[in-house]
């Protein structure tokens, strides 16, 4: 009798432990996941950003151009930035990380 009280009492604690085990790891790997989406999402953004700088750069270093060539690369140019901003705010909006969000607050404001 006294050893059942003993090995249930052992048991509640091992389960305990094996709770706040399981707990920790899968926060560490959540955390993790999320810093590896977010350095894909920066870097992601980033690209669209060198692509639209440099797609900016080709076309006001290029001379002349007619209204429909300016048309379509003007909406080229806001269908880029737009495509960025949805990508950092969807990421903002879903992490937990404080760091991460103010990040992303800054690079929405520029």
């Amino acid at each position: 009798m006294i050893m059942d009280k003993k090995y249930k009492i052992i048991s509640v604690i091992i389960i305990i432990l094996l709770i706040i085990l399981g707990t920790y790891v899968f926060v560490s790997y959540k955390n993790e996941m999320d810093n590896h989406e977010f350095k894909d999402i920066v870097k992601n953004a980033s690209d669209i950003e060198n692509v639209t700088d440099k797609n900016y750069a080709n076309f006001y270093n290029g001379g002349s151009v007619s209204i429909d060539e300016y048309l379509i690369f003007s909406k080229s140019d806001s269908d880029n930035v737009s495509k960025e901003i949805d990508m950092l705010r969807e990421f903002k909006n879903k992490t937990s990380n404080h760091t991460q969000k103010e990040y992303l607050e800054i690079q929405l404001v520029d």
